[in-house]
C-alpha cells in the first residue's frame, strides 16, 4: 500500500476498503512533521490504529501521544487533528463509519 498525498497538505492517505458511504478503511502516512489539520468528526465515528511511529492525537479538548500498537477512537461531532511526533514516518490504519440514521 503506498498512500497517495493529500492536495495541499503534508500527509497521505490510501482507502482500500469502502461500503458506500457508510463505511470506509484504510491508511495515513505521516512523515516528520506533518499534521492532519483541526476538522470535525461531524456524522463520522473514527477508529484508528498505529502500525508505526508515533503521534500526538488531539480530541476535543485534550490530548494525548500515542506509538505503535496504540488504538483510539474520534466520537462523532468531535474536532480533531493528529501530528507526527515522531523522527520516523508514522502509518496508521483508519476506519470510519457514518451515521446514516440522523
Amino acid at each position: 500500500v503506498k498512500p497517495n498525498l493529500v492536495n495541499g497538505e503534508t500527509f497521505s492517505i490510501q482507502t482500500i476498503f469502502t461500503e458506500g458511504s457508510f463505511l470506509s478503511s484504510g491508511i495515513l502516512e505521516f512523515p516528520p512533521e506533518s499534521i492532519k489539520p483541526p476538522r470535525n468528526s461531524s456524522k463520522h465515528a473514527l477508529v484508528f490504529y498505529v502500525i508505526e511511529g508515533v503521534v500526538e492525537v488531539s480530541i476535543h479538548n485534550g490530548s494525548f501521544v500515542i506509538g505503535t500498537g496504540g488504538q483510539f477512537i474520534v466520537p462523532r461531532g468531535n474536532q480533531y487533528s493528529i501530528r507526527s511526533a515522531s523522527s520516523e514516518n508514522s502509518r496508521l490504519f483508519f476506519c470510519h463509519c457514518k451515521d446514516t440514521l440522523s
